[in-house]
């Protein structure tokens, strides 16, 4: 009678836990088809070549405009996550900010070679900051 009591426990537990795992599991599915929707076309082929057209011609940034339209656009299919992970959104919006602000600094300056290689780490560095962010915030649970 003890035995079977236990198994009963046993198996309410084991159920709970399934339960739980496959909500998470149906709720990160859901989510990652919002990603691939807003997100795929913009990491794949949109930034980086609006990225690569970003040059410095005469000592002088050009190219920029596609660069800060395409991730005004981003930030405009961002605003679902607003409501659903405002965490992720305020900080992604944070992110490309700082990237258009680090363009707007420099779209007419004049700069040296020294300038523009520090100019397209930082770049660099802060799309695959911004990368990084989405990528992994699809599994981050904090994000809520």
């Amino acid at each position: 009678m003890i035995v079977d009591v236990l198994a009963l426990i046993a198996s309410f537990i084991t159920l709970l836990i399934t339960f739980s795992h496959e909500k998470k599991l149906n709720s990160i599915n859901l989510l990652s088809d919002f990603y691939l929707d807003i997100y795929k076309d913009f990491l794949v082929d949109t930034l980086p070549e609006a990225r690569e057209r970003l040059q410095f011609i005469n000592n002088k940034l050009t190219g920029q405009t596609q660069l800060i339209n395409e991730l005004g656009k981003m930030k405009r299919k961002s605003m679902f996550f607003r409501y659903t992970k405002p965490v992720f959104y305020k900080k992604l919006k944070k992110e490309i900010d700082n990237l258009e602000q680090t363009i707007a600094d420099n779209c007419n300056r004049i700069s040296d070679s020294d300038d523009q290689e520090k100019f397209n780490k930082e770049i660099t560095d802060k799309l695959t900051s911004m990368y990084d962010l989405i990528c992994n915030s699809l599994t981050d649970n904090s994000n809520k």
